[in-house]
């Protein structure tokens, strides 16, 4: 949630020039942390165990790569841009890319991230 508050502020202050306060972005963060944890807190039952589990990336073998890909639009159409990084089986960074998919909208966007 934090690091999704930073990129919604960022997108906020690159594509429509609104600047927030430190403030606003923190109370945002303890307002979404409250939702989740009253939501998440509704689904438990007494009677169930609860078991955690580590999820990853899981790999065979020392050839395998992983591409992580996104795209953004904050409306439909507006300037839509998009990104990727590649890692190897060590989850070390190989290499990555961005670029404009000019105005457009969400989909679009997801779709050259695909296509580059």
């Amino acid at each position: 949630m934090i690091i999704w508050n930073i990129w919604c502020t960022s997108n906020k202050l690159v594509f429509e020039g609104t600047q927030s306060t430190i403030t606003s972005v923190v109370a945002s963060i303890f307002s979404q942390f409250h939702i989740s944890h009253c939501a998440f807190r509704s689904l438990k039952s007494p009677s169930s165990a609860q078991t955690s589990r580590e999820v990853c990336w899981q790999h065979d073998d020392k050839y395998t790569l992983a591409l992580n890909v996104d795209g953004s639009a904050l409306t439909n159409p507006s300037q839509a841009c998009y990104g990727g990084i590649v890692r190897n089986s060590d989850e070390k960074f190989q290499f990555g890319f961005y670029g404009s998919a000019g105005l457009s909208n969400i989909i679009h966007a997801e779709i050259q991230t695909l296509l580059t």
